[in-house]
């Protein structure tokens, strides 16, 4: 005899009720979580127009096509608060657009941006705008560095003036020079510059083991040519006979004023038989040239003494008490002559 009994449940209610609950919180969660994404992705534009707004440097979005796509208040109010609505090309932005469009519109670059009425520099970054490995976009933001590019020109200009300053400090100081080693009246160098720069010249020639040939000139009766035509007629003829013998030496030789109607002549290199060849040269020249002047045309001969370094002297006193004699003896002799010791 078989007895047949009702199957039972395998689950009990308790289980069963603890499933339900879970069913239930599983389904708050996911609506939660669903409700919170939607929450954070509405907010995520109203973080960025706050963000936009709230920065003080002008910011301009632009699109692959070189449209504006978003600009925040700063940069409204740098277009100089006119309402430009977007979707237009940037060129078309007012005050800034055509030089944004001409300098600054390469990302990763930078430029300075110059508007005036009144004077401000803006700093302008170009940055890609990046969705993933695609560029969508360039952000232009303009950063004020007015007061910063002021101080620079302000230094520049400080500068260019300081330079300027020095500049002709240098230009007086070398014209004070030029006139404290210059004669006035001839233009040659002075016995001032001769005590100056003897000691280079005998130092060089030490140094190369090459002769130094001083030559003493003096302007034959040139206080008879003074007392016959007067002292300006006279200063014209020293000047004369200066720009001739400037123009005659070479580079290296140095003209000088030794005093009155006195020249002297330095010869770096020269022997006693180049200097005496070349200075008789020169004696010729003076000879043969006629000096016109406010009395007339007038004539002047020179006669002329030298010594040379090391055989007549190793100091320039020595020298010069040299060729001094060498000048006497020419005056003896004649004048319009060059003599040796």
């Amino acid at each position: 005899m078989f007895t047949c009994t009702a199957t039972q449940c395998p689950f009990s209610p308790a289980l069963l009720l603890l499933a339900a609950a879970c069913l239930c919180l599983f389904l708050v969660l996911a609506l939660g979580w669903g409700l919170d994404r939607r929450r954070r992705r509405d907010l995520a534009p109203v973080a960025r127009e706050a963000l936009l707004s709230a920065l003080p440097d002008p910011v301009l979005v632009l699109d692959l096509t070189g449209q504006v796509v978003e600009a925040n208040p700063a940069a409204r109010l740098l277009a100089g608060g006119e309402t430009v609505p977007l979707g237009q090309p940037v060129a078309c932005w007012p005050l800034i657009g055509a030089e944004l469009q001409a300098h600054c519109m390469r990302p990763g670059t930078s430029c300075l941006l110059e508007l005036s009425a009144p004077s401000r520099y803006f700093e302008v970054q170009a940055a890609p705008l990046q969705q993933g490995d695609v560029t969508v976009g360039t952000l232009l933001l303009l950063r004020d560095v007015s007061e910063r590019h002021l101080d620079q020109l302000k230094l520049s200009s400080a500068l260019l003036a300081l330079e300027d300053q020095l500049e002709t400090t240098n230009r007086l100081q070398g014209l004070m020079r030029e006139q404290a080693t210059r004669d006035p009246l001839t233009g040659l160098y002075n016995r001032r510059y001769l005590d100056e720069v003897f000691g280079h010249e005998l130092a060089r020639s030490d140094r190369d083991g090459r002769p130094l040939a001083l030559v003493l000139i003096d302007l034959d009766h040139f206080k008879h040519l003074n007392d016959q035509y007067g002292h300006l007629a006279g200063d014209e003829v020293l000047r004369g006979v200066a720009g001739l013998l400037k123009a005659a030496v070479r580079e290296s030789d140095l003209v000088f004023r030794f005093g009155g109607e006195e020249l002297l002549l330095l010869m770096p290199a020269a022997d006693q038989t180049d200097a005496w060849q070349r200075t008789e040269g020169l004696r010729q020249q003076v000879a043969d040239t006629v000096f016109h002047t406010g009395q007339g045309p007038l004539q002047v001969t020179l006669s002329a003494g030298m010594a040379v370094w090391p055989a007549h002297g190793n100091t320039l006193t020595t020298l010069l008490e040299a060729a001094d004699k060498a000048l006497y003896v020419a005056k003896r002799a004649g004048r319009n002559r060059v003599c040796a010791v």
